[in-house]
C-alpha cells in the first residue's frame, strides 16, 4: 500500500472548501451557512431520481434569507417540468448545504420522500439528525415525515451524506454517515411503507471516510448495493442479500492503495447495466493514478474488473447511468476553467467514446448527476457565472454524441 504524498488543506474562505491533492488544487462546493453571501445564493443543492418514466427533481433554493427544498416533476424525459412546489417542512430546518451532501429524493409512483440533514449547533458541521417530508400525490403537497435515524438526535453529531433508492416492491433503502460509535460510519434504514415508518438502523461499516457521498443502487435480483469511500481512501462495495437486515463488505472497487489523512469529498457512481452487470465510477487521488475510472462487475458486484480511465486527469465528480443498451458517464473538470463532459460506451464499459463537452458559456459548472427515464439519459448540474447566483441546468445525452442543454 502506498502512502500518498498528500496534504489536505481544509480552508473555508468565502464559503469554499479548498483542498490540495497531489499538487492539484481542488475547489469544493460552497457551504451555505446562515445568511448566504450573494455568490452562494440560488440553486445550492440538486438531486434527481428516475421514478419509472418520470423524473423527480429536488433543488434547494436560497434567496439569502435561508434555504427551502423545491420539487418539480417531468413526464417527458426532462423536456418540460411541472410548476415548482416548495416543501414547507424543510423551510429553516436544513443544515448548511453542499453539493457534496445534497438532500435526496426517492419515490414509488406518486409516493415521494425527501430526506435531508436537520441543523444542530452541537455538530462540527452544523448537521444534526435526519429529517424527512412525504408526498402522497406526486409532489403537489408535502407533510412532515418521521426521523429515519434511531439514535438520540444530535448526540452523535452530523447525520449526512445521504442516498436513497426504492426496490421493485416499493421498499425504500436509505444510507448515510454518522458517528454514533465514536467514529464516522455507514448506516442503513429501510421503510416498508414508503416513508411512513423506518426500521431499526443497521451499521454497514463502522469506520469509513468522513465526508464523501455514498451511492446506493439496486443490483440484480433486487439486491441493494452501496458504494462508499472506506479507510484507507479507496472505494468499497457492500451488499445485502436479506433486504437490508444484514450487510457485508464484498471488496474494493478500484484497489489503488490510496491512503491519506483527510477526506477528498468525492464519492462515486453506481448503476445496473446489462444482465448481471454492475458499473461504477470512482475517483482516486493516488499520486501515480490521479483521475476518474470506470469499473465493471459481471457477478452483481461481488468482484470487479480492472479500472479503466475515462476523461483527462482533471475529471473529478462523476455519475454513471444505463439506458437503451448503452452506458453514459458525466463528470466535471477540476480547475479554474471548469466544464461538464460526458462519454458513452456501447460495449459494457470496455471502451469509451472521446469526451464531449455539454456545458456552455462562461459559467463554472459542478457536480453532474445522471438519470435514466423513459429509455433516455439526462444530465443535471449546477453552475454560476463569476459571483452570481447558482442555477441548475440539464441536457439530454444522445447516442449521436450531441447534447441539448436547457
Amino acid at each position: 500500500m502506498s502512502v500518498s504524498r498528500v496534504r489536505l488543506h481544509n480552508v473555508r474562505m468565502l464559503g469554499l472548501s479548498v483542498h490540495s491533492v497531489a499538487g492539484v488544487v481542488l475547489i469544493l462546493s460552497p457551504f451555505v451557512v446562515g445568511q448566504a453571501p450573494a455568490a452562494m445564493r440560488g440553486s445550492v443543492s440538486l438531486d434527481v431520481y428516475g421514478n419509472g418514466d418520470r423524473i423527480e427533481l429536488l433543488v434547494a433554493e436560497d434567496d439569502g434569507r435561508g434555504s427551502i427544498l423545491v420539487h418539480r416533476r417531468s413526464i417527458d424525459g426532462g423536456e418540460s417540468w411541472s410548476a415548482p412546489v416548495t416543501i414547507e417542512p424543510s423551510r429553516g430546518r436544513m443544515a448548511p448545504l453542499s453539493r457534496n451532501m445534497d438532500p435526496q429524493i426517492v419515490g414509488v409512483g406518486d409516493d415521494l420522500v425527501a430526506i435531508w440533514s436537520a441543523p444542530s449547533a452541537a455538530s462540527k458541521w452544523s448537521a444534526g439528525s435526519l429529517a424527512t417530508a412525504r408526498s402522497r400525490d406526486g409532489g403537489r403537497t408535502w407533510t412532515p415525515g418521521p426521523r429515519p435515524n434511531d439514535d438520540t438526535p444530535n448526540e452523535n453529531g452530523e447525520h449526512a451524506f445521504i442516498d436513497a433508492v426504492a426496490a421493485a416492491d416499493g421498499l425504500l433503502h436509505l444510507v448515510w454517515l454518522d458517528a454514533r460509535a465514536g467514529q464516522q460510519g455507514l448506516r442503513f434504514a429501510a421503510s416498508p411503507d414508503r416513508g411512513a415508518t423506518w426500521r431499526s438502523n443497521v451499521t454497514i461499516d463502522a469506520e469509513t471516510c468522513e465526508c464523501c457521498w455514498n451511492t446506493i443502487a439496486m443490483g440484480w435480483d433486487d439486491t441493494p448495493l452501496v458504494l462508499y469511500r472506506d479507510v484507507p481512501r479507496d472505494m468499497a462495495i457492500a451488499r445485502s442479500d436479506d433486504r437490508g437486515r444484514t450487510w457485508r463488505r464484498t471488496g474494493t472497487v478500484g484497489a489503488f492503495g490510496w491512503e491519506i489523512q483527510g477526506c477528498p469529498d468525492v464519492g462515486g457512481g453506481l448503476t445496473r447495466g446489462a444482465a448481471g452487470e454492475i458499473l461504477a465510477t470512482v475517483w482516486t487521488g493516488e499520486d501515480s493514478r490521479l483521475g476518474l475510472y470506470t469499473l465493471r462487475s459481471t457477478d452483481n458486484g461481488r468482484t470487479w474488473e480492472a479500472p479503466r480511465r475515462v476523461g483527462s486527469d482533471r475529471a473529478w465528480h462523476a455519475d454513471i447511468a444505463y439506458a437503451g443498451g448503452e452506458l453514459f458517464v458525466a463528470w466535471d473538470l477540476n480547475g479554474a476553467a471548469g466544464a461538464i463532459e460526458w462519454s458513452r460506451s456501447i460495449d459494457g464499459g470496455r471502451s469509451w467514446t472521446p469526451a464531449v463537452r455539454v456545458s456552455t458559456g462562461p459559467a463554472r459548472p459542478s457536480h453532474p448527476k445522471l438519470v435514466a427515464a423513459g429509455g433516455r439519459v439526462r444530465v443535471f448540474w449546477t453552475e454560476r457565472v463569476r459571483a452570481g447566483a447558482w442555477t441548475w441546468r440539464s441536457a439530454h445525452l444522445s447516442a449521436s454524441g450531441r447534447s441539448s442543454p436547457r
